[in-house]
């Protein structure tokens, strides 16, 4: 699926959408997405909030599981970045890619592996930039819908 292919992702995922993050590639085994890092995304020092990475890494491994289990609810239970080297600041481009480790795509419990990788300008493509984090995400998938009062 590609972006252009569903024009409700700004309603499906405000928060992200608000950013400026267009989605990539959705399939059950991959997702990717980019980023033009802009003032709304920075720290006050103009680097980009490690929160956003968080974010990112949640949102694209949570799609991915989505389409993997059949489009039944899923939930994020453990998300951990990792910052391996400087952060991106206005203007930079930023793309993540979120894959499932095999064995556990379509299952109850997934584990969706996160990069997001670093380009000082330019659109998504096969090239690559320097690693500025990774991540993993555990997720719940085809849970009960529950209310507040546990019905």
């Amino acid at each position: 699926m590609r972006p252009e292919d569903s024009p409700g992702m700004a309603a499906l995922d405000p928060a992200l959408s608000s950013l400026g993050f267009e989605y990539g590639d959705m399939s059950p085994e991959r997702v990717t997405g980019r980023l033009t890092v802009t003032t709304p995304c920075c720290q006050p020092s103009g680097y980009i909030h490690g929160g956003v990475f968080a974010l990112m890494a949640e949102s694209l491994a949570s799609y991915g599981a989505f389409i993997a289990a059949g489009f039944r609810r899923v939930a994020a239970v453990y998300l951990c970045i990792n910052h391996l080297s400087s952060p991106a600041s206005a203007a930079a481009a930023v793309h993540g890619e979120a894959r499932p480790l095999e064995a556990t795509a379509g299952k109850i419990i997934q584990v969706w592996y996160g990069r997001v990788d670093f380009w000082a300008a330019g659109p998504l493509g096969p090239e690559k930039g320097a690693l500025v984090v990774t991540s993993r995400v555990v997720l719940v998938c085809d849970f009960p819908r529950r209310t507040l009062w546990g019905t």
